[in-house]
């Protein structure tokens, strides 16, 4: 993740602690907030992509890093949205996106992010085939 615009502004994401979210060829997005593990199932919509099915790790943080603290906020509100029960479904999450060569601009609930194509993510939970030695 390189940029990011919320309630606050605008703002150059640092490299470390190393925000991210990624697509695999499987229907899975897949993130880090820098504290917390995300994923999800997504679907492709005209506008960007619709995320289901999310589960996310509870680490969170102390609070004491204001930058930290908004990249954590802005991947978030990528996956999750705030119920108002717990009784109900969590409310299914719509992304817009926008590809422009390798940069992929993601928007929700008021939140820009800006994201920077590194690679290809292989299909989450089939793994890689290893060589394997008998005898």
């Amino acid at each position: 993740m390189t940029g990011l615009h919320d309630g606050t502004g605008r703002m150059q994401v640092p490299t470390r602690p190393g925000a991210e979210i990624d697509f695999t060829s499987d229907g899975y997005v897949l993130g880090n907030d820098t504290a917390n593990p995300l994923q999800g199932r997504y679907r492709v919509t005209p506008t960007g992509f619709v995320v289901t099915d999310v589960a996310i790790g509870g680490v969170g943080s102390a609070g004491s890093d204001p930058v930290r603290d908004r990249i954590e906020a802005a991947v978030d509100s990528m996956f999750i949205a705030p119920s108002s029960t717990l009784t109900q479904p969590p409310p299914t999450v719509e992304v817009t996106a926008v590809l422009t060569g390798t940069s992929l601009t993601l928007h929700r609930a008021g939140t820009t992010l800006t994201l920077t194509r590194h690679g290809t993510e292989p299909p989450f939970g089939h793994p890689t085939p290893t060589a394997t030695r008998t005898g």
